[in-house]
């Protein structure tokens, strides 16, 4: 049986196996290198540390302007009521 101490160990064991596996995913990543450096630092935070970086890491890319929400307050369809007035003007 294995005492609490080595158990702890273990877990920061494998803790540090996945910040090593996770830094070849950070630099391997197409974002700029500063967010690079502070994803390689948070990532060796003991336990919560590749957590927090798979998290960080998992942010959506930005979407392109055409499909960018631009109405007011953030209205989806916005463009599609323009664009339907638009069309009932022309008749």
């Amino acid at each position: 049986m294995l005492s609490p101490g080595e158990k702890l160990l273990g877990v920061f064991a494998i803790s540090t196996v996945c910040a090593v596996l996770l830094l070849f995913k950070i630099w391997r990543a197409t974002e700029p290198g500063l967010l690079k450096a502070g994803y390689s630092l948070i990532v060796f935070i003991p336990i919560i540390g590749p957590q927090a970086t798979l998290w960080l890491m998992g942010m959506p890319e930005k979407r392109p302007k055409k499909e960018q929400v631009r109405g007011p307050r953030g209205d989806l369809y916005h463009r599609a009521r323009l664009r339907e007035a638009k069309q009932r003007l022309n008749r």
